[in-house]
């Protein structure tokens, strides 16, 4: 099969080469499928015209988990390949076998919920939730680590509140909001009821709520979703401690901030111009007494009162 991109051409050949090498380096074969995963998973084109050569791969002697990773990607949406849910399976549990983080994490996730998978594996939310704990506290993978982080805080907060986990749970969910770059913009809102539920006081500008606020905060500045950002704008509007977006300036604020930076900037000039000035004098003095050991130490001083200038300014 021919291809027009000419990414896929350049990717294509490099694998190629690579594979049918003499002396073929798995490490450099998993790179390289690595490196196409996403492009294939994400274009049908693309994942027609890898497939033959992906699958050569899977099935050779070398255990490359991410062609098998692909190819169940393939064959679970149809991609490149007639779906087929089964073959899905299999080459995810070959993958599993090889010892791929990658595969125990997709494997969690369809025990959540089987997308494309349906008949040949059932859900199971415990057994996703203890394959996600092993890999967010024993994984040396630190994408694979934050991602099973990110899809255990779900299930660990449904239906409960803080101080209802065991401890090493609510550690998790702690650290997960704590690093809150790799939060999902769908648990801003759980994630503060997790931490206001169960306070018995309805002072929401109190300390307890504290953490929730924040939470909510965060949600309406960060989150990608707008029903989200709805939701924290709603829940801190009810407890009515919502934040008040700060006043644009006045045009007195703006032109006195205008003179202040203009008058800094002109102390500054004036001080350069000086120094400069003083710089030059010292300079031809030194070289008129052709004192070599002044001439740098002059320059040293010059050069500090400079600095020392700026800094009272």
């Amino acid at each position: 099969m021919q291809s027009n991109n000419s990414t896929d051409v350049l990717q294509r050949n490099k694998l190629s080469e690579a594979w049918y090498s003499d002396e073929k380096d798995i490490k450099t074969i998993e790179m390289i499928v690595g490196s196409m995963s996403h492009r294939i998973r994400s274009n049908p084109e693309a994942a027609r015209y890898h497939f033959d050569l992906v699958k050569e791969i899977a099935d050779g002697e070398l255990p490359i988990a991410s062609a098998h990773m692909i190819l169940m990607d393939c064959y679970r949406r149809g991609h490149g390949v007639e779906a087929d849910p089964s073959l899905a399976l299999h080459h995810l549990e070959q993958a599993l076998e090889i010892g791929s983080s990658e595969a125990r994490w997709w494997h969690a996730n369809f025990l959540v919920k089987n997308d494309g998978l349906e008949g040949v594996l059932d859900t199971n939310s415990s057994k996703a939730l203890e394959i996600y704990r092993e890999l967010a506290w024993g994984n040396d993978d630190i994408t694979i680590t934050s991602l099973a982080r990110c899809s255990a805080v779900p299930l660990l907060i449904k239906g409960k509140y803080s101080g209802q986990l065991a401890a090493k749970d609510e550690a998790m969910v702690r650290q997960y909001v704590d690093n809150w770059q790799e939060m999902s913009s769908h648990h801003y809102y759980d994630l503060a009821r997790f931490y206001s539920d169960g306070i018995e006081s309805t002072d929401y500008s109190s300390s307890e709520y504290e953490r929730a606020r924040e939470i909510l905060k965060r949600g309406m500045e960060n989150s990608a979703s707008p029903e989200s950002r709805q939701k924290c704008e709603a829940l801190l509007e009810k407890w009515g401690v919502k934040p008040v977006p700060p006043l644009p300036p006045t045009i007195t604020q703006k032109v006195a901030e205008g003179a202040k930076v203009t008058v800094s900037l002109g102390y500054i000039l004036a001080v350069l111009i000086i120094w400069s000035f003083i710089g030059t004098t010292l300079l031809a003095i030194a070289t008129r007494i052709n004192l070599y050991i002044g001439l740098p130490i002059i320059a040293l001083l010059v050069i500090g009162g400079i600095i020392a200038t700026l800094r009272r300014g």
